[in-house]
């Protein structure tokens, strides 16, 4: 977060008193009543850009556009963000931290706000970002988000997809916001190519301190349930869903030993702990815990961390598009899955993907392993396993 005194100096700068500035961010969610009837409507609406962002170091940014509508003042969402970060960008400086505010523009909205961090959680280390580019859709997915993260907190993000253009449109984005990365084509269901690539890596690279295999599908690979499902499916299913997380794994430990640790992060699914009614992907994402669990049992020694996360309903192109494209309205499905939340009866986006395998990677979890990280707004303990 912005420090007080920058938050005071933004005020200042639009015209507002220092004292009552000092009041609300002392108040911690925002302008009260009271310090908001101390401001001339006037001076309010026309710095509602500033005010915007400013608020968003507080609060969420929808409780933001509820303020701006108490005001009078309405600004379309898709608009403000860009507007309101530019301006408070080009007052204070480039040069200024504004992480938060650029985690909650993009976790409230699903927006990518494009300038580089400071807060450098993965500082000068390698990461491989398995599934890093994007399943075709609206929706930024959690590969793509997790890689964006990742660079802005100070990684060499190396992208991995069997699409390079894929890969390389995250890459894209990462550049364009000053991050370090790399596109690199690889089909990780396939063992040569990834022992391949992560010789390769670490060679030129000289170490891997982080893994993370985001790849995974359920419908697009012909799941069903277990009376349904072609054998062919559920090769396939075990293929993608397990066998390349192991893969990739196999290749990268003995190199984390020898250099005295790392990371690995593997996305199961609530699936594999609900009753999810198909064979392939609950099954699969299922034995990725137990794998999880298995490998960081064996290489705790070694100071290798090895986790999962669980995420529940997730607001993703992988999610939503598979569905649209077997017959279902968009809306429908959004709805449905919305209601399924009990967290504001909303899905989760990629970025609540991303910042839990940002802590789970970076130094702050060095005392986990082995855990099973459940990310799904309440699902779980709301419907039972």
């Amino acid at each position: 977060m912005a420090a007080t005194s920058e938050a005071v100096a933004m005020g200042v700068k639009a015209g507002l008193d220092p004292s009552i500035m000092i009041d609300v961010i002392n108040a911690g969610s925002g302008m009260s009543t009271a310090s908001r009837d101390k401001f001339p409507k006037s001076i309010l609406t026309r710095n509602f850009d500033y005010g915007f962002a400013t608020g968003l170091m507080f609060k969420d940014v929808r409780l933001c556009m509820e303020e701006s509508r108490h005001l009078g003042v309405e600004m379309p969402v898709a608009t403000s963000v860009h507007e309101a970060w530019k301006k408070t960008n080009d007052m204070l400086g480039a040069e200024k931290d504004f992480t938060t505010i650029i985690q909650m523009v993009e976790q409230s909205m699903g927006v990518v706000v494009k300038t580089p961090s400071k807060m450098n959680r993965v500082k000068g280390k390698t990461a491989i970002v398995f599934g890093g580019g994007q399943t075709p859709g609206e929706a930024i997915g959690n590969g793509r988000a997790t890689c964006i993260v990742l660079a802005r907190e100070g990684a060499h993000v190396v992208v991995v997809d069997r699409v390079l253009s894929s890969a390389e449109e995250t890459v894209r984005l990462i550049r364009e916001a000053n991050g370090q990365a790399e596109a690199v084509q690889v089909d990780q269901t396939i063992g040569e190519q990834v022992n391949t690539v992560i010789a390769d890596l670490h060679k030129r690279l000289g170490r891997i301190d982080i893994v993370h295999n985001n790849i995974g599908a359920s419908l697009a690979l012909g799941d069903a349930v277990a009376t349904d499902i072609e054998e062919t499916a559920l090769d396939k299913s075990f293929a993608v869903n397990f066998k390349s997380a192991w893969l990739t794994s196999k290749a990268v430990i003995p190199i984390m030993q020898a250099q005295g640790g790392g990371s690995i992060v593997n996305i199961s699914s609530i699936a594999a702990i609900q009753a999810y009614p198909l064979l392939g992907y609950k099954a699969t994402k299922a034995a990725m815990i137990a794998m999880t669990e298995n490998m960081a049992a064996a290489n705790a020694k070694h100071g290798i961390r090895i986790n999962t996360i669980l995420p529940g309903l997730m607001h993703t192109s992988m999610a939503i598009e598979a569905r649209v494209a077997a017959g279902w309205q968009r809306e429908a499905v959004i709805e449905d899955r919305n209601r399924r939340v009990p967290l504001r009866g909303k899905m989760g986006t990629a970025w609540d993907v991303a910042n839990a395998a940002l802590f789970l990677h970076s130094d702050e979890a060095a005392f986990i392993t082995g855990a099973s990280l459940v990310v799904d707004g309440g699902e779980t303990i709301a419907h039972g396993h």
